[in-house]
């Protein structure tokens, strides 16, 4: 009788482990505001980076067109009192090519728009809740420094397809960067005061053609299912 139940105990624990694992519900807070904007004569307005992904990315160069190696830079907040787009970890998983562990680790992502296949440009942010900041120094085909989970490209059709309707499709495609502030810092990622400074740099590939960024949200930690993928916009 106790090799039964032993046996029986087992085959549940099995498939238990053969359950597939649910989809957790995301939110992604896109930019809703911008400020302590820096130009050195370049075309960078960074009106086109607020809201939902678009398709309209505008161009942070380094140094613009001057020759003194000033970058240009903005801060964008407003993180939660905009556009919002209603996904889940799987559908996010599949249109960046990671793993859904690594999607449900992160806590903020931008998007760069590119001419060729080539991943997130090299940029340089700092992350604040107004007390707190963590800055992240990022070089495009370099090792990820801490704070970034990955990076990598993705063709336009992917990104309309799940995005869109687009109001551009003159990109090649679009470049992303997954962070987590959360875990490597003290910075409040749900502050009302939560901002995201980014920086062209003055390095190799450092202008940076950004179309969007977002925070994800607190649902992405619900262990519960969405019941249909893809994104929704509200």
């Amino acid at each position: 009788m106790k090799f039964i139940r032993l046996a029986v105990f087992s085959l549940l624990i099995s498939c238990v482990h053969a359950l597939p694992l649910q989809a957790v519900p995301l939110d992604i807070n896109w930019a809703n505001s911008f400020s302590n904007v820096v130009t050195n004569g370049g075309p960078f307005d960074p009106a086109v980076v607020l809201g939902t992904p678009d398709g309209i990315a505008s161009g942070l160069h380094e140094g613009g067109a001057g020759s003194d190696g000033i970058a240009e830079s903005a801060t964008f907040g407003g993180f939660g009192t905009g556009d919002k787009t209603t996904t889940d970890s799987a559908s996010l998983a599949t249109l960046l090519g990671v793993s859904e562990a690594v999607v449900n680790q992160a806590d903020f992502i931008a998007f760069d728009g590119q001419g060729a296949p080539f991943p997130f440009k090299t940029s340089d942010w700092e992350f604040s809740d107004g007390v707190n900041t963590f800055n992240v120094n990022y070089t495009a085909l370099s090792s990820l420094p801490v704070g970034v989970l990955a990076t990598g490209y993705i063709l336009t059709a992917d990104y309309d397809n799940f995005f869109g309707p687009l109001t551009s499709t003159a990109s090649a495609g679009f470049g992303f960067l997954l962070f987590d502030i959360d875990g490597n810092s003290s910075v409040d990622i749900n502050s009302a005061n939560f901002t995201a400074d980014i920086a062209s740099g003055t390095h190799i590939s450092a202008s940076a053609d950004p179309d969007a960024m977002g925070r994800i949200g607190a649902a992405r930690r619900q262990n519960s299912s969405m019941g249909k993928a893809g994104a929704k916009v509200s």
